[in-house]
């Protein structure tokens, strides 16, 4: 088509109907496009803008909420205070453009061109920023612990936090020989270095007492920083890997004698099953004491309800038996479903209840999807319930153990795929892959701050709802070490796909809990 060809409202139709009709296609008719946009500012969620010229369009404050921008030419644009919540920009060409005070927020941005762009006061929470071009290091600095990064970026994230902790600790102190205090030689040595440079340009010069008072006026700001991340429980005992392992096999004998005759192996459609472990109710420790903020303090929680638990993720047999779909990157009926977002998790859970004649877990409403806590359906576990069936009261660091490659597929092992689901070393309550293989959804809203409220006393069921990032739990075939350690969070937007990340299904029983 040429551009405009074709495109004028017809009488029976005006304003936007006009322009969305079938015949219309976005990228073909780059003019009529622009045109039309730069008048109404809005587009359409469910109608694709693959690829579209916009090179210099003035969209600001328009409302492209959660629209396909794929591959499109947005070079130059102008698009101050749009709203590009959860958009797709795909390696989308955007350089130079003005994003002052827009709302990317869970935008998919992977791969695209970001050369020069103006990013004041933008909103990127959640937004995916994987294998982008031109990634600046004020963007890096502001949001590099909200949205998503390759291994790359975090790398260079790293360095960047690591270089300002030692401009923060070194101070200018040129044209005084270290020995003119002699006292404070090793206070010198630890708050900053000496400037040996040659430029001849004036700095600033701070008495050795005013080095004093700003370091102890840091460290108390450090403490007071610090009080929501201090233990609140008292230290745990160190235990030799001999000791974890009697522990384990304690536990699993025990799981074996008692509550194994309560596993569910269920039929649906013909041949296809999936297993489901009983796993009682009980109170344990939560998170821990040291290393990531996230992660900490360790308190207790308490699960007043037993769990059905998958003894596996979701495999692809059963979610395309389910859902009819395969939209999987690793081919393989025992594979674990991946590819799959949050919210078609969640989908599976209400279809697989269904089939089941059970209650459905969820409920979709005008404000977002709503647990019904009173359902026996299928549905995915909270994040407290997650940790408690992943540790299975054994004090190992891994799911099954304190070493990883018997219990988990990881980086380091995975061959850059991930693997059919049960093979390896089961965790102490019969459960398999929760170290490694995929990430695992859980229903929670990640918070960073979601232990830091927690005291001494047991919070009883807890779950984080509402809108935003979703918890990620496990590991997976592509991560490191890190990843598949029990306490360990991440977090992904709920509409985001990858290989990476499958989940596992709970079920609450319609019973008493005899098990303490």
């Amino acid at each position: 088509l040429a551009p405009g060809q074709g495109l004028q409202p017809q009488p029976s139709r005006t304003g936007l109907a006009a322009y969305t009709s079938r015949p219309f296609h976005p990228p073909l008719v780059s003019e009529a496009l622009l045109g039309f946009l730069e008048k109404s500012r809005a587009w359409p969620r469910e109608l694709p803008l693959k690829g579209a010229q916009l090179q210099g369009a003035s969209l600001g404050q328009a409302n492209l909420r959660g629209v396909d921008l794929t591959g499109a030419d947005l070079t130059g644009a102008k698009l101050w205070r749009a709203d590009l919540t959860g958009a797709i920009l795909r390696e989308a060409k955007l350089d130079q453009v003005d994003f002052t005070e827009a709302d990317l927020s869970l935008a998919d941005l992977q791969g695209a061109s970001m050369n020069d762009v103006k990013w004041k006061d933008v909103k990127l929470k959640g937004a995916d920023l994987r294998e982008t071009i031109g990634l600046g290091k004020g963007l890096l600095e502001s949001w590099g612990d909200l949205v998503t990064l390759d291994e790359t970026q975090i790398a260079r994230k790293k360095l960047l936090q690591r270089a300002q902790r030692e401009e923060v600790l070194s101070s200018s102190y040129k044209g005084h020989s270290s020995g003119s205090y002699p006292k404070l030689d090793q206070l010198r040595s630890e708050t900053y270095d000496t400037d040996t440079s040659s430029s001849g340009e004036h700095t600033f010069y701070r008495s050795p007492s005013a080095d004093i008072l700003s370091r102890r006026r840091e460290q108390e700001k450090l403490a007071e920083l610090a009080k929501p991340y201090a233990p609140v429980l008292p230290p745990q005992p160190e235990l030799s890997s001999e000791e974890v392992q009697r522990i384990y096999q304690e536990t699993y004998s025990n799981y074996q004698n008692k509550l194994l005759k309560y596993q569910q192996v269920r039929h649906i459609r013909g041949r296809v099953s999936f297993t489901l472990n009983m796993i009682p109710n009980g109170t344990f420790e939560m998170g821990k004491d040291e290393g990531d903020p996230r992660e900490r303090p360790r308190h207790k929680v308490k699960l007043s309800s037993p769990l059905l638990v998958g003894n596996t993720p979701v495999t692809q047999e059963l979610y395309s038996r389910v859902v009819g779909v395969s939209p999987f990157k690793f081919s393989g009926a025992q594979h674990p479903a991946e590819m799959v977002s949050w919210s078609e998790a969640i989908d599976f859970c209400n279809r697989l209840s269904q089939l089941e004649s059970l209650p459905p877990a969820y409920q979709l409403t005008r404000s977002g999807i709503v647990w019904n806590q009173e359902s026996n359906g299928y549905r995915l576990p909270t994040e407290a319930e997650w940790e408690f069936f992943a540790r299975a009261m054994t004090p190992s660091e891994f799911a099954g153990g304190n070493e990883l490659d018997p219990v988990g597929w990881y980086k380091e092992n995975a061959g850059g795929t991930s693997h059919e689901v049960a093979q390896k070393r089961a965790n102490a309550w019969g459960l398999y892959d929760l170290s490694g293989n995929v990430w695992e959804w859980c229903y929670d809203t990640y918070r960073e701050d979601t232990y830091h409220s927690r005291g001494v006393e047991p919070t009883t069921n807890p779950v984080v709802e509402g809108e935003g990032l979703k918890v990620l739990r496990g590991g997976s075939w592509s991560f490191a070490t890190e990843g598949a350690q029990i306490t360990h969070r991440s977090r992904l937007a709920s509409h985001f796909k990858t290989s990476r990340v499958g989940f596992r299904i709970v079920r609450s029983p319609k019973l008493k809990s005899r098990v303490n």
